[in-house]
């Protein structure tokens, strides 16, 4: 099962995407699952540290979307800040279990606001788009540090919401249930 956490956005079409999800809200006891996926939402106090205290838990694949992936970086000490920029078009920096059999350059939906300003050394990017290096990133891909890549991945836009994103959620489907065969 992948347990979706509700941040306020966009969890109702990830679950219809997504065979086999749940959808839970950071107030609910989060039971054990095979994978986690952080839903777009508003920037939230409260919702921020409850994403963050379950992402420094983890030990399986995360997938954390628009806001999601705001409180992924700062719970590793990153930083955010607003910022009137659109990531359409994205263009692949490196090879992902997410991007199979997507093109070196696709489309996607993005309705965020908050951009990573400062992004932990701990995160390489996957795909970068005009004036944005971390439109989609993964934790130990940073070639200067060269860590073993973990199954966290942050998004910067909306992958529910159409274009090439329905693939990568899909792909992040695929990838969970390798993951969880042989984990």
């Amino acid at each position: 099962m992948i347990a979706i956490i509700n941040n306020g956005r966009g969890a109702d079409k990830i679950a219809a995407v997504l065979r086999g999800s749940k959808i839970f809200s950071t107030k609910d006891k989060i039971p054990q699952a095979d994978a986690y996926i952080l839903s777009d939402g508003d920037m939230d106090a409260k919702a921020e540290k409850a994403n963050i205290d379950l992402i420094q838990k983890l030990e399986v694949p995360l997938l954390s979307i628009g806001i999601g992936s705001i409180y992924l970086a700062k719970a590793y000490g990153g930083k955010s800040k607003e910022l009137k920029l659109k990531v359409n078009n994205l263009t692949v920096k490196q090879k992902s279990p997410l991007l199979l059999d997507l093109k070196k350059m696709f489309s996607v939906v993005d309705s965020q606001k908050y951009f990573i300003s400062e992004c932990p050394e701990c995160f390489g990017s996957l795909a970068s788009a005009p004036g944005y290096d971390y439109a989609m990133m993964q934790f130990g891909v940073n070639p200067e540090i060269d860590e073993e890549p973990l199954p966290i991945f942050g998004l910067h836009f909306n992958p529910e919401a159409g274009l090439d994103g329905i693939k990568i959620l899909k792909n992040f489907q695929s990838f969970v249930e390798v993951w969880a065969k042989y984990h």
